[in-house]
């Protein structure tokens, strides 16, 4: 029975995905978010290596306040779509602020440059194998439908990051509802295909509703900003890219994130009004620095002495999208494009790969052995290694009782149980000559010795038999 068959004029498309994947050596393509080294089209191998092409970078593990002070751009790139990155930004860019506020000297320190997660490339790249694939073909009609799960799935995506600074990540409005020609349903808590008269893929697929954004970029740069306009940024870098592939975008938010709303109401603790109160000190209004269709996609804060802009998407810098040059140009015109500091060249850029905490309240941290626990894999590895040795712990310590009744000793002289064995020995065909391994282990001689009756052939009582073994012993 053929997988068509078997699953009748309705199929769930992720088993259909799964099912012609299958036949494959390999996947078609490896669309792993985030996962450098795996040839995926949604990772940033490309990214890393392009980074220090035009630029002097080093990379760290978490911040440090001497970063702001020599460097130019602090980068920090959120693979992971993780909320809790932040959650330590706002009070360290306080303690920072407060102690440059007691220097005599002023001036620029370092960009801190934000690149949030966004959506990934699996849609475009479906639409281009299908566009590739000969019509009227099961290898176009198997990537048609692909293709128009991924659409689907794109929809039900990652919540966005709680709003922090004043903004708050938001859909393009392309993607606010499920097209209604898209040829997927719900059936129950599954999608599948609408197998009856299946249409022409550029009846349900618009390629301006989803990954590719044809909609021009503004670029609105700050008066500090070391790239003035778009103009010298080409003669300076090549050709910038016309569009965009973003599908996030920016918004005011009036909560702050990472501590209790300003509308909240009750006491707050000592601490907690603090960072409030120096929020709001060191906090300016956003500024759009580059926006798509009208809306903003980079924005600038002032916070304090420092300049952090947040970029609502990162699709443009995955494998899929860096393979082309005017996009690996787009990444270094960035870099320069918030840069407020007059150095020399070239621009020195600290890429943050682990989180944007202090790095010596994490060094703190990773000197507890409760730490480990929370860390992948180390926590699974090390909760086994605690589990097996509170196993055998448990194994050998002492116990009430023992877990079986200890026998009493016998009362049997040690020479019964030879005659045990020897009576059994004996009962047994030839039964004699069944004492010869006996024998030869006690006195080392032959049977014949011991039973010169054998060779006549002269049969002999059992107590005689015994009482000459039982000598051997005694």
């Amino acid at each position: 029975m053929t997988f068509r068959n078997w699953m009748g004029p309705v199929r769930a498309i992720s088993l259909l995905a799964l099912a012609y994947l299958a036949h494959c050596t390999e996947p078609l393509i490896v669309e792993m978010y985030g996962m450098d080294g795996v040839e995926s089209i949604n990772a940033f191998d490309l990214f890393d290596e392009s980074l220090a092409k035009d630029v002097d970078v080093q990379r760290k593990g978490f911040l440090e306040a001497s970063f702001f002070e020599e460097q130019d751009v602090v980068l920090f790139l959120d693979r992971y779509g993780d909320g809790r990155a932040y959650a330590t930004l706002i009070p360290y860019l306080n303690r920072l602020n407060r102690t440059w506020e007691s220097d005599e000297e002023s001036g620029t320190t370092a960009s801190l440059l934000i690149l949030l997660r966004d959506s990934d490339a699996s849609v475009e790249a479906w639409r281009k194998i299908a566009l590739d694939m000969p019509e009227d073909t099961k290898a176009r009609r198997v990537s048609e439908e692909v293709l128009a799960y991924r659409i689907f799935q794109m929809h039900f995506q990652r919540a966005f990051y709680d709003s922090f600074l004043g903004l708050k990540q938001t859909k393009a409005p392309e993607e606010e509802r499920i097209p209604r020609d898209l040829p997927v349903e719900m059936q129950g808590p599954f999608p599948v295909l609408s197998e009856k008269n299946w249409k022409p893929m550029s009846e349900w697929y618009v390629p301006s509703r989803f990954a590719e954004k044809d909609a021009t970029w503004n670029y609105n740069p700050h008066w500090r900003s070391r790239m003035p306009d778009l103009e010298e940024a080409e003669s300076r870098l090549g050709p910038l890219p016309a569009a965009l592939p973003v599908r996030r975008f920016l918004e005011p938010s009036d909560y702050i994130g990472f501590g209790p709303p300003p509308e909240s109401t009750g006491e707050l603790d000592p601490v907690t009004a603090e960072e409030l109160d120096d929020y709001a000190r060191f906090r300016s209004g956003p500024r759009t620095i580059i926006s798509v269709a009208g809306r903003p996609l980079l924005v600038r804060i002032q916070y304090g002495r420092i300049p952090i802009y947040i970029m609502a998407g990162s699709e443009p810098f995955l494998n899929w999208h860096m393979a082309r040059s005017e996009n690996r140009s787009f990444l270094t015109f960035l870099l320069y494009a918030v840069s407020e500091r007059n150095a020399s060249e070239p621009l020195k850029v600290t890429y943050i790969q682990r989180g944007l905490a202090p790095a010596e309240q994490m060094a703190s941290q990773e000197r507890s052995l409760v730490f480990l626990f929370f860390e992948e894999p180390w926590g699974i590895i090390l909760g086994l290694f605690i589990l097996i040795l509170f196993v055998f712990i448990w194994a050998r310590f002492p116990h009430d009782r023992t877990p079986l009744q200890a026998q009493e000793s016998g009362s049997r002289r040690f020479s019964e149980h030879f005659e045990a064995l020897g009576s059994r020995m004996v009962r047994s065909r030839q039964r004699t000559k069944g004492l010869a391994p006996l024998i030869r282990y006690k006195k080392k001689e032959s049977i014949d010795k011991v039973f010169p009756e054998l060779e006549q052939k002269i049969k002999l009582k059992e107590e005689t038999i015994l009482s000459r073994v039982r000598k051997l012993w005694e």
